[in-house]
């Protein structure tokens, strides 16, 4: 066997070793993104299914809704990934019980923080600004207009 032979055996050898791994470590992750998830959900949590696994992260989809376990400093912790009733962006929220599920449903995230509500206010707000100044536009003509009208009748006198 030449030396070509060996290099591509001994990274053939690597990547499947390699591949193994990560997959025995996404199966470890999993079972513990799903342990952390039945903790939230209770016992009656209906059927679970599992979406993707990777290492570090899982997601999973009970009743339709769709849930991402994810690793942080060593930690799991749980995200509902919903769509934003404004702008339709997925929005992940984080949740520790049952009621944060129910508010991330219900209110995906915060109006302030909607791409499609900031433009929206800023449509607005532009509104009102051209509004103000057409209002102050008139009303400077309208004194000017007074100011002749008055200072005519002033030098006649």
């Amino acid at each position: 066997m030449g030396l070509k032979e060996k290099a591509v055996e001994a990274y053939e050898t690597d990547k499947e070793l390699t591949k193994k791994s990560i997959e025995k470590e996404a199966e470890i992750f999993a079972e513990k993104a799903l342990k952390s998830l039945k903790d939230i959900l209770g016992e009656e949590c209906g059927n679970i299914e599992i979406v993707d696994k990777q290492p570090g992260a899982t997601s999973f989809r009970v009743d339709g809704i769709l849930f991402e376990v994810c690793a942080s400093q060593g930690y799991p912790f749980v995200n509902v990934i919903v769509n934003c009733l404004i702008c339709g962006n997925k929005i992940n929220v984080r949740v520790f019980n049952i009621k944060d599920i129910g508010k991330a449903l219900v209110e995906p995230h915060s109006k302030y923080d909607c791409d499609r509500a900031l433009e929206i206010k800023k449509e607005s707000d532009d509104e009102k600004n051209v509004l103000v100044l057409s209002t102050e536009a008139r009303l400077l003509e309208a004194l000017k207009d007074f100011i002749r009208e008055n200072d005519c009748t002033c030098s006649e006198s």
